[in-house]
């Protein structure tokens, strides 16, 4: 299936994926270090990351659930430092490292 290793300070190749289901989530060659705390990517494998509106707390974010569980996996932000102007910042709990 998949490795159970929890994953935050590796530059390994693989992929990340969902530690709930499996699912793909974001290869290892788009994550960054963002300086945040988190893992952070700037894109994600097409289908496997489901974007959502976010309005709590008097603040509007953008939500990332996994495709097939839907757990929640982190939040979407803007950052002008990636080539396409976007931060994945992901719960190093939510995710682990395929190789």
């Amino acid at each position: 299936m998949y490795n159970k290793e929890i994953i935050f300070h590796h530059n390994d190749p693989g992929v990340y994926c969902c530690t709930s289901c499996g699912n793909t989530l974001f290869e290892a060659a788009k994550k960054f270090d963002a300086c945040c705390g988190f893992p952070s990517f700037w894109l994600h494998v097409e289908g496997g990351v489901k974007l959502r509106p976010l309005h709590t707390y008097g603040r509007s974010r953008t939500q990332l659930l996994c495709v097939r569980c839907g757990t929640h996996l982190g939040h979407l932000f803007q950052n002008k430092y990636t080539p396409n102007g976007l931060r994945y910042c992901v719960s190093k709990n939510a995710i682990v490292l395929e190789r």
